[in-house]
């Protein structure tokens, strides 16, 4: 086919994955998840390089680091899958739309669950990056704990706490949690939205419970092209990332809602 009549070819369409309209009433209910994660302080310019041309790393002070955050949930009482649950294993990064003072929260650079309808739900809906894993999420004698995502026998990362002590007292004002920012992998039926298009989707959570620490770690996993190949590339990028003392640790038990009847469309399609 000459390249003048490859241009007029008409793009492929697909028949959406979410069948029919969600009934969630708008928004997704959880009605507890308990998460663990960390976060370390890396240099913007490794951090800008997980993130697509519209997006920037936040950064605070003059050494220019942004916030890379590993998390892992257990999320129950899930009101669009019949109160059932499934784990969730996410890597963010805290970025802004376009410039450090433009619309900001956690960008989704990647995130792995363990049931199928949450992933096709948060692709379609939310533009977020979901694949399958196998997710493990371990407490053990001393309140440290350990978790790891893994496909095929795989490790794509996995995540160690220190000790973790509970808080007798909740803040009394705890900081409202960070939207999450994603680009659209599927054209949005209901809203019109393009694939690349950039959305930020408001996040609310009550806090029931508090646990911190001091101690993490986190490990990339080193599966190949052979072995994993449609991550291969994210785990070679995850592990150029330097990784040292955290800057906060935590497990926090709260209920939560995803305000998928308030996701903002923030421009036209953006360079994938």
């Amino acid at each position: 086919m000459s390249p003048a009549h490859a241009a007029e070819r008409p793009l492929p369409l697909f028949m959406p994955l979410l069948m029919g309209a969600a009934a969630s009433g708008g928004t997704a209910k959880y009605a507890r998840v308990d998460v663990v994660s960390a976060q370390w302080r890396v240099h913007r310019d490794l951090l800008a390089g997980l993130l697509p041309s519209c997006f920037v790393p936040v950064v605070d002070g003059p050494d220019q680091l942004g916030h890379l955050t590993v998390a892992f949930a257990d999320n129950q009482g899930v009101e669009f899958m019949a109160g059932r649950g499934y784990r969730v294993a996410s890597v963010l990064v805290k970025a802004a739309f376009e410039k450090p003072t433009g619309p900001s929260g956690d960008f989704v650079v990647a995130m792995f669950e363990d049931d199928c309808l949450p992933i096709v739900f948060g692709r379609e809906l939310l533009g977020l990056p979901k694949l399958f894993a196998d997710i493990s999420i371990e407490d053990r004698p001393d309140a440290s704990m350990v978790c790891e995502a893994s496909l095929w026998g795989h490790t794509l990362f996995s995540f160690e706490t220190g000790p973790l002590e509970p808080r007798e007292r909740l803040p009394d004002q705890a900081p409202a949690p960070s939207a999450l920012l994603g680009m659209r992998s599927f054209p949005d039926p209901v809203s019109g939205g393009a694939v690349g298009e950039p959305v930020l989707t408001p996040v609310e959570a009550t806090l029931g419970e508090l646990a911190i620490g001091s101690e993490a770690t986190v490990t990339w996993g080193l599966a190949g092209p052979g072995e994993v190949a449609c991550v291969a590339g994210l785990l070679d990028a995850l592990r150029m990332l330097a990784v040292d003392v955290p800057s906060s640790v935590g497990r926090a038990v709260m209920s939560r809602v995803l305000r998928t009847d308030r996701i903002e469309r923030l421009a036209a399609p953006c360079p994938l």
